[in-house]
């Protein structure tokens, strides 16, 4: 996604000096502190070819499991916030965690989806957004009239999967018909936010 777009669409960015001095506020926003509604912003890095951004988004927009995901205590997050913005832009997201507790991530701006998790997706707005949607055929297995292996077969069916710019998944949808396959495309449930323990294993 150019930078343009990404105005249009999260508002003016936030440089990462000024992200710095306000990075509580920025952070508590995503996280959707005081029963507020989580709230992204786009953040900056650098100028002319040297310019990255990346988007400060609520841990919902998440679409991997989090177990997956680099994981950047918020404090240390704020003190190396360039080198972050830098790398999510091409990579995978960073997760930022406060007292041993997913708070909010970091992402690409490419890979950030509107739809929920579990919600219906729209084939065209993905398209438009840069998303791939790839359609395959499964043809099923025969059933077996078999007295001794009685098997009732598989129907066949046309799955729909959308993947993002990177080619992480975002959604998948089943049916009889490519039509219905596309109205079944739902964005991937995520895994509820990571919580570490502190306290030992009992024995």
């Amino acid at each position: 996604m150019q930078l343009a777009a990404a105005v249009r669409r999260w508002g003016q960015p936030v440089g990462v000096e000024q992200a710095r001095g306000e990075w509580s506020q920025l952070v508590g926003a995503a996280e959707g502190r005081d029963d507020a509604k989580p709230t992204a912003t786009l953040l900056t890095c650098g100028d002319g070819q040297q310019l990255a951004w990346a988007v400060l988004v609520p841990l919902a927009e998440l679409y991997e499991p989090q177990t997956w995901l680099q994981v950047v205590p918020v404090s240390k997050a704020r003190a190396e916030l360039g080198d972050h913005v830098r790398a999510v832009q091409s990579g995978s997201p960073r997760i930022l965690e406060r007292h041993h507790r997913a708070v909010a991530a970091l992402m690409c701006a490419d890979r950030v989806i509107t739809a929920a998790p579990g919600e219906y997706l729209d084939v065209e707005e993905l398209i438009r957004a840069g998303a791939t949607v790839t359609l395959t055929h499964d043809p099923g297995t025969p059933h077996s009239n078999d007295p001794a292996f009685p098997d009732p077969g598989e129907p066949e069916f046309v799955l729909a999967r959308a993947t993002d710019p990177t080619g992480g998944l975002i959604g998948e949808g089943t049916g009889d018909t490519v039509a219905d396959a596309f109205a079944n495309l739902r964005r991937k449930s995520t895994e509820p936010p990571v919580q570490y323990s502190t306290e030992s294993p009992p024995f």
